[in-house]
């Protein structure tokens, strides 16, 4: 009848706005974003350059902090900062560690601090990123582009949760002037970055 028609449709269109209704109103979850410091207990921040071609001299920093965003669920951070104090580099040698101090090699009275702030990551899969930033050495900012090369998501279990890292990339010393006036081969011109660690949720 035309009553129970209407009724049928009354109550077909009742249904409709009330669950386009709960969609409107339904809460919107956001993802959160984690903060992440370098655990420097279980860390190590290394590099590697050769001498006369053939001697390869390792290095290590005691004294460097780190930050990494991550939001929950993403492939890949969304940011990544470095900061060193070239103060506590170490090569083993104490008169070789006061040279590269010094006003010819990371002029640390003038520039205590090695800087590196990302603009760009991306998940490579496989736990490889491929990170874009500038990296600021004796005050001289320029681009630089590195792959880690093993990584993995923050656990999720566990508190505090932790994220781990490991990869090592190149670097070009002589257009930041770090010992400019050591051309190759007495010193490498490219120096090998070596990191290893964990960060650990803020």
């Amino acid at each position: 009848s035309w009553s129970a028609s209407m009724n049928f449709w009354s109550g077909r269109l009742g249904f409709a706005l009330g669950f386009w209704a709960s969609l409107g109103c339904a809460p919107v979850l956001e993802a959160k974003t984690r903060l992440f410091v370098i655990d420097r207990e279980r860390s190590f921040l290394g590099f590697e350059v050769s001498h006369l071609g053939f001697i390869r001299v390792p290095g290590c920093y005691h004294d460097y902090s780190g930050e990494v965003e991550w939001e929950d669920g993403a492939p890949a951070p969304t940011r990544i900062d470095l900061k060193i104090l070239v103060a506590s580099i170490d090569t083993k040698l104490k008169w070789r560690d006061e040279v590269l101090r010094g006003p010819e090699f990371f002029d640390v009275a003038r520039t205590p601090q090695v800087v590196f702030a990302s603009r760009s990551i991306k998940a490579l899969g496989n736990g490889r990123l491929e990170i874009a930033g500038d990296l600021t050495i004796r005050g001289i900012t320029l681009p630089l582009a590195f792959r880690l090369g093993s990584t993995s998501a923050p656990s999720t279990a566990g508190s505090p949760k932790r994220w781990r890292f490991k990869g090592e990339f190149l670097v070009v010393r002589l257009p930041y002037g770090v010992g400019a006036h050591y051309a190759p081969p007495f010193i490498g011109e490219l120096v090998t970055i070596k990191l290893d660690g964990e960060m650990v949720e803020r």
